[in-house]
């Protein structure tokens, strides 16, 4: 990769030197592009094995996968609870009181977070005299009161949640129909889910490596980075007579309006 990356450069000088017209400059352009593109190219090796061979790095993606999963089943929550009638023949008994109960708590949590409605106007008057008569000090305790209460349900509902998932292990076909409903995720789900899988692919490449392949790789992006570093004068001096040689062009074509 290095010795071809040298030789276009080669090339692309050579190029240069004899751009004296449009045509050259083109040629000279197309020597540049491939130099770049070259340079940008993932130069690491592919990992030699293909299969992973220890216990170790077969934990490892276990638990990668069993991670993903669970954020599978986590961001089908809502679906599901939602369709819960269409669902309650497979998942059985105990998930869905399960899942009802999470209901509940979700419902308790949205009332806590948002603000509460206006009531009748004689309920506002007397809200408005209570609050009149509040302190500084009862008025803060009361907020608190209710940061207490909103952080007791989420509490609850990340043991509901835990709950969920240890139950659906228990139930594989549960398990196939709620990550099934991948269309019905919301953006921000969709968007994590991918990055994980992304991670996940980079992790069982990095297991299929092997420490001598690992020491290959990081000694070829080290002399690449060290020959563009020298190469980097090269190329801007490439794009400057390109710039250059369009200008002395654009300057000849003026010269021969101007005769015309």
């Amino acid at each position: 990769m290095a010795l071809i990356l040298d030789s276009n450069i080669s090339s692309a000088v050579t190029n240069s030197e004899e751009a004296s017209s449009l045509e050259n400059s083109s040629l000279l352009a197309s020597s540049l592009n491939r130099v770049l593109n070259l340079s940008q190219t993932n130069t690491a090796q592919s990992p030699a094995r293909k299969k992973l061979t220890s216990i170790e790095a077969h934990r490892v993606l276990a638990i990668a996968d069993d991670m993903i999963q669970k954020i599978q089943l986590v961001s089908s929550l809502p679906h599901v609870i939602t369709n819960l009638e269409k669902f309650k023949g497979l998942f059985g008994c105990d998930l869905v009181a399960a899942l009802e109960r999470y209901q509940v708590l979700d419902r308790l949590y949205n009332d806590c977070s948002q603000p509460e409605e206006e009531e009748s106007d004689s309920d506002d008057d007397e809200s408005v005299n209570q609050a009149a008569t509040l302190t500084g000090i009862e008025a803060k305790l009361l907020m608190r009161e209710q940061e207490n209460k909103k952080y007791a349900i989420q509490k609850q509902l990340q043991d509901s949640c835990r709950s969920i998932v240890r139950i659906f292990r228990n139930n594989q076909p549960a398990i196939e129909a709620a990550i099934a409903c991948s269309d019905k995720r919301s953006e921000h789900s969709t968007e994590l889910l991918l990055r994980l899988n992304e991670l996940r692919d980079v992790l069982f490449e990095r297991l299929l490596t092997s420490p001598v392949e690992e020491r290959t790789n990081v000694d070829l992006q080290r002399e690449l980075t060290l020959r563009m570093r020298r190469h980097e004068s090269a190329i801007d001096k490439l794009e400057s007579e390109l710039r250059q040689v369009e200008d002395d062009k654009a300057s000849e074509v003026k010269k021969k309006k101007r005769c015309y």
